[in-house]
């Protein structure tokens, strides 16, 4: 497990694909989850699922052309959720209180750059997940209009750094 990359000092939240990614280099130390349970059966659009799918590595274009579903901001509100367009709210200006006291205020600055960077108006508006290109650069717009993600795990750029746009290590 540790060569696979897993962490036993301290819980740690991570992308989906990176969970993907311990899976498969498990099932290939010859392991298989309790149950027979396949990470990928689940999560078929994830890039690492779609690579080992298609046999190689994704190209760039493939890659930035999948869905991208970790920034709720894109997320699709069923009207039998009761969730409304402040739920979706997915950015707050850089430096902002995180006090709870201060969501509303935070929600009402971000909404409407939101807007303005591709999110879709209203908030939870649009059925489709956006391509993980897309997702980019909406958040790339943010981060350049001085917000930042309420959850850092919903950044393109967290799960996947080759992306076109993301800061180069």
């Amino acid at each position: 497990m540790v060569k696979c990359g897993y962490q036993f000092r301290t819980v740690t939240y991570e992308p989906d694909n990176f969970t993907a990614l311990r899976f498969q280099c498990m099932h290939k130390q010859g392991f298989t989850y309790k149950g027979g349970f396949d990470f990928c059966d689940v999560r078929t659009q994830l890039p690492a699922c779609v690579a080992q799918k298609r046999g190689h590595e994704l190209s760039l274009k493939e890659l930035e052309a999948l869905p991208f579903d970790a920034d709720r901001g894109f997320y699709d509100i069923k009207p039998e959720s009761g969730m409304k367009e402040y739920d979706q709210v997915s950015w707050r200006r850089k430096g902002a209180s995180q006090h709870f006291s201060h969501v509303s205020e935070n929600q009402r600055e971000a909404i409407p750059v939101m807007y303005a960077c591709g999110y879709p108006h209203p908030l939870g508006s649009n059925p489709v997940s956006p391509s993980i290109g897309r997702a980019a650069q909406a958040q790339k717009c943010m981060d350049e209009k001085g917000f930042e993600p309420v959850n850092k795990l919903q950044l393109v750029c967290t799960a996947y750094p080759q992306v076109t746009g993301c800061p180069k290590a």
